[in-house]
């Protein structure tokens, strides 16, 4: 093949992006990502529960009260927050910033302490049931091996705090 005859495929194919949008701008006929819902007024403000020694992990220290503080700014670029603590502080790797959807919540890089890794990062799905001033979790999807975050949010029910 001659240098004249290569010209034109590698021409032909530095314009195929143009052709096809790689400009960056959306297309027309690409759907939209759909926005997750802000979160629910009803869940905003600090929940309280209290576990026992037979809901938690063998590695999960019970420092009881445990807390669940949803919050509209805090996180992330002052993105809403979703913070796990126990009587003492924050759990370390459970702020997350959480997208609500329907009746669940999404978890966004929910920090899973793994032996001999270090922190693992995952998005851990939740149903809720709000009932006055109780909220109960029910796991959809939740990849970190430790459970900790898991059998804080679905062992008990929350209790709204004043």
């Amino acid at each position: 093949m001659t240098r004249r005859h290569l010209t034109i495929p590698v021409l032909a194919l530095a314009l195929v992006p143009a052709a096809c949008g790689g400009s960056g701008e959306r297309q027309a006929t690409t759907p939209a990502k759909s926005q997750p819902a802000a979160i629910p007024k009803e869940l905003v403000g600090t929940w309280t529960t209290q576990l026992r020694k037979a809901d938690a992990p063998p590695q999960l220290q019970l420092n009881n009260p445990f807390s669940l503080i949803i919050a509209a700014d805090g996180g992330i670029d002052n993105a809403p927050s979703f913070t796990l603590a126990d009587s003492t502080e924050a759990i370390e790797g459970e702020t997350t910033t959480p997208v609500f959807k329907a009746d669940t919540v999404t978890l966004r890089h929910e920090g899973c302490l793994e032996d001999g890794v270090g922190y693992r990062f995952y998005d851990n799905v939740y149903r809720y049931t709000v009932s006055g001033d109780t909220l109960t979790f029910k796991v959809v999807k939740n990849a970190c091996p430790d459970r900790h975050a898991e059998a804080i949010l679905t062992s008990r029910a929350f209790r709204r705090s004043p």
